[in-house]
């Protein structure tokens, strides 16, 4: 199946504006649903979601606690979780239930979707000069 999603422009600092992988997912757990966009990084090895989508979907969390390290050096706090993903460009949707997240526990506020599970269902293409996914 195939899934299209154009880039989102994104305004960094006062006067640039910089096109991402951005795209919308609804996540939900236990008839609790939240709609959010994610940035879709092929660097990352996991998924990873703010404490505050987590609490408002009433996650369970895993006990233990992980550090994380991204590739410019910072480090994040996360535990394990599991939430149902919905992913839909208008035309088709697709469905990964209980998929595996990261819970980051500081002050992260971007949702991530990394290779696990997402780039297990797709064979995601990134098109720069096209600005699409």
């Amino acid at each position: 199946m195939k899934l299209s999603f154009r880039y989102k422009a994104v305004k960094i600092g006062s006067k640039h504006k910089i096109r991402r992988p951005i795209i919308p997912i609804t996540l939900s757990h236990n008839g609790k649903s939240i709609i959010i966009e994610a940035i879709i990084d092929s660097g990352s090895d996991f998924s990873l979601i703010t404490k505050d989508v987590a609490n408002a979907l009433n996650l369970k969390l895993g006990k233990v606690v992980d550090e994380v390290i991204g590739v410019g050096g910072g480090k994040c706090e996360t535990v394990t979780s599991k939430a149902n993903m919905t992913i839909t460009d208008g035309k088709r949707t697709v469905r990964i239930p209980n998929a595996h997240v990261e819970v980051a526990l500081g002050d992260e506020n971007e949702i991530v979707i990394g290779r696990y599970p997402f780039f297990h269902e797709f064979d995601v293409i990134f098109k720069e000069n096209s600005n699409r996914i």
